[in-house]
């Protein structure tokens, strides 16, 4: 894989992360007009990025599977289709199969274009005008009591942006403000800022003419649900500056920053709309990791070497080599704190992994007409990266499991006795030199009359073989064993449980499993924990 193709895979992950993270939000406050105005236009943006910089790679099923909801935004944004529950779980199925794809790229393989979430994507398109919530008649603003010289400067989705607004019972304004130009750029961020606090800002326009050739002109059309009086105060640092209700009825007029208002308000509480920017990173392959605590090991040797000399000169003062001794545990001290402080680049916490696991069984859930709370505890915990991303697509794959084998149905588990609601718990816990990952559910459990009638379908075991729960819970890890009866998108391929062992064996770890009939299953995925936080250190420790 060349370098352009790593780093841009890398920025993915985590844009990819934000995307996800901005979708929850988008789904608990999408009744809130501004804050889901924002979050979809910077969603937009993103999906926008992602598309563009996968068809600059020839990544062609990113781009289209990013193309497609990149359209079902954009319609979105232009008020031709409602943010219902069904578009919200499209898009992150979206978001989760284009994570997927990218895990695939970063195996060096090619990945496939989801056919069915493209088609559902491309159905979205076409859904009616008819099927957008319009608020009342009597409430309906509209944009022709803008003036002409405004109107026409906008684009379609600022138009619709403040028509939104306009029906949610905010005011239009025109704020015209000049900045000299040796200093416009941090003015005009500043002003930016400011009125970001007062409420949604629709446009940045050019001014029509500058108070003078040392300055620049700009009108910023901003909706807000303060007043003329209330937006003056606000704005008095940065005068001169001029702001104008522009639907107003033709008696008002325009108030000026400096001049005194006819009816001050001081009621209003000044609340920003907070939404979590990209984290800054600086992204280090851990190859070149690796290759620095090597080089700062061999620096301490060579300093070691070149002192331990010095010292045994033989018209060295005993003095002197005193001091040379002290130096040299000082070098030994200090070189072997840059060597941990190194190796704990390569140590991550589980948070991250854990969260997108948690979002793909909700997808699942989703999908499967599940009802289930998930329960995370230890996210904390520190690995080497190197495994933590090697039980990402096992811990991803028992999460799956659990949702459609282990989870019953809303229907099934009320005649059973239970709530409607299933519950999965993931617990990581450090004891005894090795690091547990414990996936439980309150489902159904393993039934080993129902794993031997799938094992025979297989192949795997003869015909009318008894299986007690232990031999069950042997065979579930057979190559190619499901007991789905259908193959969908969540199972019955044949990519069974066998795969996990294998990770885990590979990572010089195991995975255990109990179940109870009725009650539940828990899959334990246990690691030695010294060798999975030290991975590192040990295989530099081993060259010397």
């Amino acid at each position: 894989m060349d370098q352009l193709l790593r780093e841009f895979i890398t920025e993915a992950e985590e844009l990819v992360e934000v995307l996800a993270g901005d979708l929850e939000v988008l789904r608990a406050r999408r009744h809130d007009g501004p804050t889901r105005r924002e979050l979809v236009a910077r969603i937009f943006r993103h999906i926008h990025t992602l598309k563009g910089s996968s068809a600059s790679l020839e990544l062609a099923s990113i781009t289209e599977l990013s193309h497609e909801f990149e359209t079902v935004l954009d319609s979105v944004r232009l008020g031709r289709m409602s943010l219902d529950e069904a578009v919200l779980n499209t898009l992150d199925e979206a978001v989760t199969a284009i994570s997927h794809q990218f895990r695939v790229v970063a195996k060096g393989q090619q990945p496939a274009v989801p056919g069915v979430l493209v088609d559902r994507l491309r159905g979205l398109k076409y859904k009616s005008e008819r099927d957008v919530t319009t608020q009342s008649s009597s409430t309906q603003r509209k944009l022709t009591e803008l003036p002409e010289k405004i109107a026409g400067k906008l684009n379609a989705h600022e138009r619709q942006r403040l028509q939104e607004a306009m029906n949610e019972g905010a005011e239009a304004f025109k704020i015209d403000v000049n900045f000299d130009l040796e200093t416009f750029d941090v003015q005009f961020k500043e002003l930016t800022n400011a009125l970001n606090q007062c409420g949604e800002l629709i446009s940045s326009l050019p001014g029509e003419s500058a108070a003078s050739p040392e300055q620049v002109s700009f009108q910023i059309v901003l909706v807000s649900l303060r007043t003329v009086s209330q937006l003056t105060e606000r704005l008095t640092s940065f005068a001169p500056i001029e702001v104008t209700e522009l639907c107003a009825n033709e008696d008002q007029a325009a108030t000026a920053i400096g001049e005194d208002p006819s009816h001050p308000d001081e009621s209003w509480v000044e609340v920003p709309l907070s939404i979590a920017p990209l984290t800054p990173l600086v992204r280090i392959d851990l190859t070149e990791i690796d290759q620095l605590i090597t080089t700062t090991r061999e620096i301490f040797s060579d300093t070691k070497s070149a002192l331990e000399l010095a010292s045994s000169i033989d018209n060295a003062s005993q003095a002197t080599a005193a001091d040379l001794r002290t130096r040299t545990e000082l070098l030994r001290r200090r070189f072997e704190e840059l060597e941990e402080a190194l190796s704990g680049l390569r140590v991550v916490s589980l948070d991250r992994t854990l969260t997108r696991a948690v979002r793909a069984g909700t997808v699942v859930a989703r999908a499967t007409g599940k009802e289930i709370d998930f329960d995370v505890k230890g996210g904390n915990v520190r690995l080497d990266k190197s495994i933590v991303d090697a039980i990402a697509d096992p811990l991803l794959h028992i999460l799956r499991n659990a949702v459609d084998h282990g989870i019953e149905s809303p229907g099934e588990r009320r005649s059973n006795g239970k709530s409607p609601r299933g519950r999965i718990k993931l617990e990581v816990s450090v004891a005894h030199g090795r690091m547990r990952l414990r996936v439980s559910d309150d489902g159904r459990g393993i039934d080993p009359k129902r794993v031997a009638r799938a094992a025979v379908d297989r192949g795997i075991i003869e015909k009318n073989t008894e299986v007690s729960v232990d031999e069950s819970l042997r065979i579930i890890f057979a190559p190619g064993f499901s007991t789905a009866e259908v193959v969908s998108s969540v199972s019955g391929r044949g990519v069974g449980l066998d795969i996990v062992a294998r990770a885990l064996e590979h990572l010089d770890g195991k995975i255990e499993v109990q179940s109870e009939v009725g009650i539940g299953t828990t899959f334990d995925l246990l690691l030695p924990y010294s060798s999975a936080l030290l991975h590192n250190k040990m295989s530099v420790s081993q060259t010397e």
